[in-house]
């Protein structure tokens, strides 16, 4: 029987044996955190202009369009259903709910 155990460590194992032989050259590691940092910065300033903090919607509108993550939603929607997202979504939470009870 197939059990979330065996899955769980069959999935772990893929990934183990997919990374363990590559060697990875990642670059400068300050880039890459300074990246992770401005996208933070462009979703945190989205929600403080938010028109419930007394923002106008132009300016929403403005700092909005200027955050990655939803500039890279908004053109994955016209190629994929916006169910899947929410699928998807649900499943990784799913899988994250049972894996803390596991």
């Amino acid at each position: 029987m197939f059990t979330f155990r065996k899955l769980k460590e069959t999935i772990f194992a893929m990934q183990f044996v997919m990374t363990d032989g590559a060697k990875k050259s990642n670059g400068n590691p300050m880039r890459r955190l300074m990246m992770l940092f401005i996208i933070d910065v462009l979703q945190v300033l989205r929600v403080m202009l938010s028109p419930k903090y007394g923002w106008n919607r132009r300016t929403y509108d403005v700092g909005k369009h200027a955050d990655f993550v939803y500039n890279i939603t908004k053109l994955l929607e016209f190629i994929v259903p916006r169910y899947t997202f929410f699928l998807f979504a649900f499943f990784m939470v799913a899988f994250a709910l049972c894996d803390t009870f596991y």
